[in-house]
């Protein structure tokens, strides 16, 4: 070992004394406490309603409206500390810069929270208020929406408040109230949040909607006692909604429509993602333990609840579109399993159906429906709708047809169907089906669609003969243009 080999020995470290651990961690404090105060003052400082300020709200508006242009006549403040707050007026989205007429107008917005809870993302609110907000047709929906006001109702006493909204769509009002638990600062300055057991109510037109928001966990949410009505038209009952990632959410509950006449139990996936521009699409189980088929199906069922919010927010006509998909089917895509028990259809009780739905776009499958003892029901049916097309294609495979089911809506059907195919056209009360003695051509999609469910069972099917690929149109068939 060499002589300077000692060099390489760890030196004792000196242990500190209870007086030198008190003063380091007052040190620390200290430059703790220096630092925050410094941060505090920075932010209590900044803001105002200076020009910069203006402008960078303004940009703030145009970028939160997808790019569009937007104005701003009054910033009244903005402040980030004790309060994350704006109050501002005159806002007006435009969709292009020398508009006259905005896409959307609001005449007073104030908004602050405490600045603790914006940072840690609690939904703590201290003031909100919003003011004549008004939308021209098309933008949220084909009417017109007006708000009049939405604000926190508070006597500055009670351990409850209530948020509070009014306005117009269309021609019609509407309304709406939910409670707000109310949470004191040791300052003594309130703050709101929405309860975690909350009720609520909403009124638009002759249509009212109210229940209890049961927020039970951060992905599970109940909605308990809600009743939707329309007129003599009631559906009541519990839906518990828990979301499985931000685009997968699952929902369960009990809808008793018409007083319980008829119970429905849904237990459904809803899946958001729409990869590749898919649709929405809804997968899983439909049961119920009762059910008046009149109260499910036909403009005089309980849907035509939603028939009516929608004539209300301005969708009329035979063929109002959504997202470019046929009203007569929706939006969304179908993989629904269904099972029903104890079913009334025009004087007639099943014991038991059992089918599946499946409907891609405006292309829709209803499998054989099975009642008691393996008994067939109704045959696989069919209905195609093309995007220009006021009618559905209707084909019908082979087997027996009790007319029960159908002939509230369709008279003309045989007991036996050896391959029913040919247009239907909705009348005012019913369906009217006008067989076809001709072939039918389909476009590409919709004959895939057709085959694969004619050859679902392995069988074939009487109804292949009638049915033929369509076509393509001359501009299909013309060949790319040469790059050289």
């Amino acid at each position: 070992m060499s002589e300077d080999s000692h060099l390489l020995e760890p030196k004792e470290k000196k242990k500190r004394t209870p007086d030198e651990w008190f003063m380091l961690l007052l040190r620390i404090c200290f430059f703790i406490c220096a630092f925050a105060l410094v941060v505090i003052t920075v932010l209590a400082n900044m803001g105002g309603s200076g020009e910069k300020w203006h402008e960078g709200v303004r940009g703030f508006i145009s970028e939160f409206a997808g790019g569009r242009p937007a104005k701003l006549r009054t910033l009244n403040s903005i402040n980030f500390f004790p309060n994350v707050s704006i109050d501002i007026e005159g806002v007006e989205i435009l969709a292009k810069p020398d508009d006259v007429v905005p896409l959307i107008k609001v005449e007073e917005l104030r908004i602050g929270m405490p600045f603790l809870d914006v940072a840690t993302r609690s939904p703590r609110i201290r003031e909100f208020y919003v003011a004549g907000l008004s939308t021209i047709k098309g933008v949220f929906m084909p009417a017109e929406f007006v708000l009049n006001k939405i604000y926190i109702d508070h006597d500055q006493v009670s351990p409850k408040a209530m948020l509070r909204a009014d306005g117009k769509i269309g021609l019609q009002s509407w309304s709406m109230e939910a409670m707000l638990d109310v949470e004191k600062s040791i300052l003594g300055k309130n703050t709101y949040v929405l309860a975690s057991k909350s009720s609520f109510a909403v009124d638009f037109a002759d249509v009212h909607l109210s229940g209890t928001y049961n927020h039970v966990s951060s992905r599970h949410l109940k909605i308990e006692g809600f009743e939707l009505r329309a007129g003599e038209k009631v559906v009541s009952g519990d839906i518990v909604i828990s979301t499985v990632s931000d685009k997968l959410m699952k929902l369960q509950g009990t809808l008793n429509i018409q007083n319980g006449r008829t119970v429905i139990s849904p237990d459904i996936i809803i899946d958001s993602s729409n990869k590749d521009g898919a649709p929405t699409h809804v997968s899983g189980e439909i049961t119920s333990d009762k059910l008046v088929l009149d109260d499910v199906i036909g403009k005089q069922s309980v849907f035509g609840i939603l028939a009516r919010i929608r004539e209300l927010m301005g969708y009329t006509g035979e063929l109002s579109r959504l997202d470019g998909a046929p009203s007569y089917f929706g939006k969304y895509d179908l993989n629904v399993h269904v099972f029903l028990q104890n079913v009334e259809a025009d004087n007639a009780v099943y014991e038991a159906l059992s089918f599946d739905l499946l409907k891609e776009a405006g292309r829709m499958r209803i499998s054989e429906v099975i009642g008691k003892d393996e008994r067939q029901i109704m045959p696989p049916l069919i209905l195609l709708q093309e995007a220009d097309n006021k009618f559905l294609t209707f084909i019908m495979q082979e087997g027996t047809l009790d007319n029960g089911l159908l002939r509230p809506w369709l008279d003309n059907l045989p007991d036996e169907v050896s391959c029913a195919v040919g247009e239907l056209q909705e009348n005012e009360s019913s369906w009217k089906l006008a067989l076809s003695d001709k072939n039918i051509e389909l476009p590409k999609e919709q004959y895939n669609f057709v085959q694969a469910s004619l050859h679902k069972s392995g069988k074939g099917s009487p109804c292949s003969p009638y049915i033929s690929l369509q076509e393509p149109k001359q501009e299909e068939l013309k060949p790319e243009a040469s790059e050289e």
